[in-house]
């Protein structure tokens, strides 16, 4: 208390000693200039008053040679470059009934094993990387690799990607890889943004189920016009001819099917090895 009176007083004695030699008679003159001079050493005197407290520190060690012993936090555990936040969203494993009553078991994405990222458990024609990617290519895990988040994001502002454990993740009756592929085959790789940007054949969004991209179909009435009831949409198209208990998950895509139950795609641009591959 004594030491913050001193400092107070030697406070006002400056400041009239300054007045005083820089002829400051005037009263607001003189009162504009203390009051100057009061804050400029209030502040002096709370740094020095600050600076007789020891640094705080929220760590153990500030000397950087002391460590823990800890790595530092990892975001893709099993190094297969696909990040460990992305592996959590698709973990759990999923079941169900196909409609012939054969049961469905699809395991889920597991971060501490590496050998996921190159399986097709879905049989869709896409492995896990891939669909991480989408809708980039599958090297967009390449280092150097230009690109933003993947996924897509829908209309109600929420990032999606491709389920790797479901064989259609957009429910629109085409296969997540027959999709993909098409969009492919019809030009939908933009070569300059290296992303697939697909109007017609998109698997991420549904609306494309009721599309008929080649406008065909069967005149019915015979009236020479084909309506809207008519045409040959695109999930028609693909599932023409296959049973009615075809599953994809339990047996893959009906596309890869011998002639003349189903056409046989060429050039299969995605999966290297498998009963979908070339």
């Amino acid at each position: 208390m004594s030491e913050h009176r001193s400092i107070i007083l030697i406070s006002v004695h400056l400041g009239l000693k300054v007045s005083e030699a820089y002829g400051l008679h005037s009263g607001d003159t003189m009162r504009r200039s203390l009051t100057t001079l009061l804050t400029t050493l209030a502040v002096i005197a709370s740094l020095l008053f600050m600076s007789q407290f020891p640094a705080i520190s929220s760590v153990s060690s500030v000397d950087p040679r002391v460590t823990e012993g800890e790595k530092p936090p990892s975001t893709d555990t099993d190094g297969d470059k696909i990040p460990d936040v992305h592996e959590y969203l698709f973990e759990s494993w999923m079941n169900w009934t196909a409609i012939d009553g054969r049961e469905i078991y699809m395991p889920g994405m597991d971060k501490e094993d590496a050998s996921d990222a190159y399986v097709d458990n879905d049989r869709d024609g896409l492995n896990a990387t891939e669909e991480y990617c989408w809708p980039y290519p599958a090297n967009c895990t390449a280092s150097g690799f230009p690109r933003g988040l993947t996924g897509s994001v829908d209309e109600t502002g929420e990032r999606t990607y491709l389920d790797p454990r479901m064989s259609d993740t957009d429910g629109d009756g085409m296969p997540d890889g027959y999709e993909v592929y098409m969009c492919h085959r019809t030009g939908g790789f933009d070569i300059f943004t290296l992303r697939y940007v697909c109007p017609a054949f998109d698997p991420l969004n549904a609306s494309d189920m009721t599309d008929d991209p080649d406008e065909d179909g069967f005149d019915v009435n015979r009236d020479g016009v084909l309506s809207v009831t008519e045409r040959f949409t695109s999930p028609e198209e693909y599932i023409q001819g296959a049973p009615l208990n075809h599953t994809t998950e339990l047996d893959g895509l009906w596309c890869s099917a011998s002639l003349p139950e189903g056409s046989i795609l060429v050039n299969w641009p995605f999966i290297p090895t498998g009963a979908n591959a070339n």
